[in-house]
């Protein structure tokens, strides 16, 4: 017994230096941040900006059209040839979330005697967590029944301006080239332009590439081609979390084609972490929360293929 409560008392202190006032310190809340976001495919892909505030407004500038123009020596352009950009803002507002883990007295006792605790906590919430943040980057919906997923819109949700109509059909080449031609001329020089799907939709393509009397179509057969194989010179990655319950047969998907860094998710400056042992369960509670935004900074460089079959 006194065994257990020395025990209990060096979780104590441990726990407590984990989290003095209840706030990770910046070089914690850094590391947990990484943990949570470097995991996954597109948490890892888009910007994440630190607020300071719960709204935050961040300027912009969108500059299309032409610029130079053919001139008369000492004669100012005229008017209609004069060229301006365009000034906007992308505004983030932060949800807050909670998420809350139980943990074995006796799976910790280990970690107490070895005087890892700490790393072994923070490293253990941002594997949890992990997952959350990418399924509400992508699949966030503010119509959900899942009250995680209806904090806010996620970038699937969040893509309005071009979609292009699927009808229901397999991912082939001839989607991707529509999809291609469904985002605007002026945004085609996206320095990381990719297609992103899930696992069924990529399958299917590779299907499609696979049937052809050609090399790349043996590499595929043979699984040597890359696994990003996509079309036009444009990858098309894989995303595990991408929706496949979609549509009226809730059998459809989506397949999204941008530069990944125009996503934005905002994480506000403070993350709080606190703990408690519970002793009628013997378990150690740690409840960690975090204030999060997700944003596309210029939605319409954006486009997405809606109505792709993905189971």
């Amino acid at each position: 017994m006194q065994y257990n409560r020395e025990l209990i008392q060096k979780a104590d202190l441990q726990l407590a230096d984990l989290a003095p006032g209840g706030l990770l310190v910046p070089k914690q809340a850094a590391r947990f941040l990484r943990i949570a976001i470097k995991r996954n495919v597109l948490t890892g892909r888009v910007r994440v900006p630190t607020m300071t505030h719960p709204e935050e407004r961040h300027p912009k500038i969108l500059w299309t059209g032409r610029v130079m123009h053919a001139a008369s020596p000492g004669t100012a352009l005229p008017t209609a040839q004069r060229s301006k950009p365009t000034f906007d803002r992308m505004t983030l507002v932060s949800k807050l979330g909670k998420a809350e883990v139980h943990i074995d007295r006796e799976v910790l006792e280990d970690q107490i005697e070895r005087n890892v605790l700490r790393q072994t906590v923070i490293d253990f919430m941002g594997e949890k967590v992990s997952a959350d943040f990418e399924e509400a980057l992508i699949n966030g919906d503010t119509t959900s029944s899942d009250d995680w997923l209806a904090l806010q819109n996620g970038l699937l949700g969040l893509t309005t301006t071009n979609v292009l109509a699927g009808g229901g059909v397999t991912l082939s080449g001839d989607v991707l080239r529509d999809l291609i031609e469904t985002m605007p001329n002026e945004f085609d020089g996206q320095p990381d332009l990719r297609f992103y799907t899930n696992r069924k939709a990529r399958s299917d393509y590779r299907s499609s590439v696979r049937t052809r009397a050609t090399a790349l179509a043996d590499g595929v057969i043979a699984g040597t081609t890359d696994k990003e194989l996509g079309y036009d010179g444009v990858p098309l990655t894989y995303v595990p979390r991408f929706p496949n319950n979609l549509g009226v047969g809730t059998n459809r998907t989506n397949v999204l084609y941008c530069d990944a860094k125009n996503g934005v998710m905002g994480f506000q400056r403070k993350v709080t972490l606190d703990t408690e042992f519970r002793i009628s369960e013997q378990v150690w509670a740690i409840v960690i929360t975090v204030r999060m935004a997700i944003q596309w900074e210029h939605e319409p460089a954006v486009a997405k293929a809606a109505d792709i079959v993905g189971v």
